[in-house]
C-alpha cells in the first residue's frame, strides 16, 4: 500500500510556511501550497495514480493520503 504524508512547516522571520510530502525515503517541500498540492506533486514525481484517501494525524499538523486499492466499511 502506498502513502504520502505531509507536514505543514510553519514560517520563519526568512521563509513563509511550507508543506513538506515525503513518500518511502522521497520528499519534496513547497511554499505556497497545501497538502493536497503538495501530495498531487509528490505522486507525480513518484510516478503514482489511483485514488487516495485523505485523513489527519495526530500531531494536528500532518496529513496522510493512502492510495485505494479497495475500500472497507467499519
Amino acid at each position: 500500500m502506498k502513502a504520502i504524508v505531509t507536514k505543514f512547516i510553519p514560517q520563519t522571520n526568512t521563509k513563509p510556511h511550507r508543506i513538506r510530502a515525503s513518500a518511502e525515503g522521497v520528499y519534496l517541500v513547497l511554499s505556497g501550497t497545501d497538502h493536497l498540492e503538495a501530495a498531487r506533486a509528490l505522486a507525480s514525481k513518484m510516478n503514482w495514480k489511483g485514488k487516495v484517501a485523505e485523513g489527519g494525524m495526530p500531531d494536528g499538523t500532518s496529513r496522510v493520503f493512502v492510495f485505494i486499492d479497495k475500500v472497507e466499511e467499519f
